[in-house]
């Protein structure tokens, strides 16, 4: 039951508010009556009223007096003034001051109950989603992942999802962007926490790279997605090709979608991101896919099971289809024509670019010689293994290095 109090100095007014209308039963108990704002204040501090209905012109301290003071107070309630028709000039100055609403008098005890109760209910609401948003902001992170997967996924129509991004002030990404897959493929045993935790780890890595881009994102089992408030397309890309290749850890499927122009294109964009993370070739190596590669086919079982085999063994040099085939339990015939018809590329081909995939993600990082990178993807001989590499990527393995080290220092 909402507090209620009564101000005003003639006694036939507070003795009407008081005998003539049934409070209780409207929700309201009446707590007290005051002669002038200086009494109201002293018994508005001692009770905590709820609603006040209060008179204009008093003496000692009048109804406008007592709004300033309440509002220097920041009480935390609502004020209803009743007013004569030739003092309203005067008091409009405290609709500024939170005052609810302004009854002429002589009063019409319906009108002025109404308007207590209307009062009242908004008093309720107000403070109910005071209280709500003051608990949500303390979950605000996981508020902020829901609301990004509902605009990801597109599960929530967008008038109803910008109005709940503006009620918890977290701003949309209106000027366009690009969307992020990633999902991590753990090759041992890892509990639901440790997977969480080690994506966690993934994303907070990933926006401090695409800084000073704002970032949301939201995770579910074993992936996360993001969108990036950044339309350069090639640098999220080389970034993130950059991440994966010094990434050291389970594997990775990274999705990378065109850039969306606005929030009614993030949905298709992510679907495009998911799309080409999951239906990559070489499901046992950390890979950044990005949208170019959305009209590639589905690709068959026996593909990337293969695929998966020649991503475990590609160091052995003698490596052949004859080996794939006897592992997955089929012909070698059929295997080939597999690969032709599903890949449009021999067998031999997909082994020397995956080799020479795994090849440049080791020279950009630095870390070994080139003999001993052709060692480790399956070639004794390093002249042959330039020579191999050139022929696919145009350069050899040292002025591949210097073109790429260059082309990320540009952005």
């Amino acid at each position: 039951m909402l507090k209620l109090i009564t101000v005003d100095d003639e006694y036939l007014v507070r003795l009407g508010l008081s005998q003539t209308i049934d409070w209780q039963s409207f929700g309201f108990q009446l707590v007290a009556e005051a002669v002038n704002g200086m009494d109201a204040l002293e018994k508005i501090h001692a009770l905590h009223p709820d609603v006040i209905i209060s008179d204009v012109k008093m003496p000692v301290m009048d109804g406008v007096q007592l709004v300033a003071a309440l509002y220097e107070e920041n009480y935390d309630g609502i004020v209803l003034m009743l007013s004569g028709f030739n003092e309203f000039d005067y008091a409009k100055s405290t609709l500024e001051k939170g005052v609810y609403r302004y009854l002429l008098k002589p009063l019409d005890n319906n009108e002025l109950v109404q308007a207590v109760v209307e009062a009242g209910n908004k008093l309720i609401a107000d403070r109910q989603n005071r209280a709500f948003l003051q608990s949500a902001r303390s979950d605000l992170p996981t508020i902020c992942e829901k609301l990004t997967c509902d605009l990801l996924h597109g599960d929530v129509p967008l008038d109803e999802l910008a109005d709940k991004f503006a009620s918890y002030g977290i701003a949309l990404p209106l000027n366009g962007g690009v969307t992020v897959f990633c999902r991590l493929n753990p090759v041992g045993e890892m509990s639901e926490q440790a997977v969480r935790s080690q994506l966690v780890r993934i994303a907070d890595e990933m926006e401090r790279m695409f800084a000073p881009a704002r970032v949301l994102r939201y995770f579910l089992g074993n992936h996360f997605g993001l969108i990036v408030e950044d339309v350069n397309l090639d640098k999220i890309e080389n970034r993130l090709v950059q991440y994966v290749n010094d990434y050291s850890g389970d594997t990775l499927s990274v999705g990378v979608s065109g850039v969306f122009e606005d929030l009614d294109g993030i949905p298709k964009a992510y679907g495009v991101a998911k799309y080409v993370a999951n239906n990559k070739l070489y499901v046992a190596l950390s890979t950044v896919a990005t949208h170019r590669e959305a009209d590639k086919p589905v690709y068959k079982q026996h593909v990337v099971q293969a695929l998966r085999y020649v991503s475990e063994n590609y160091s052995d040099v003698n490596l052949s289809v004859r080996d794939v085939a006897e592992h997955l339990g089929v012909s070698e015939s059929y295997l080939m024509h597999l690969f032709k018809d599903n890949l449009n590329k021999t067998f031999n081909t997909c082994l020397t670019e995956l080799r020479m995939f795994i090849a440049k993600r080791m020279l950009l990082s630095g870390k070994w010689r080139v003999n001993e990178i052709a060692e480790q993807v399956g070639y004794y001989d390093v002249k042959y293994f330039s020579q191999v590499f050139k022929k696919i990527e145009g350069v050899t393995p040292s002025e591949y290095v210097k073109r790429e080290h260059e082309k990320n220092n540009s952005f």
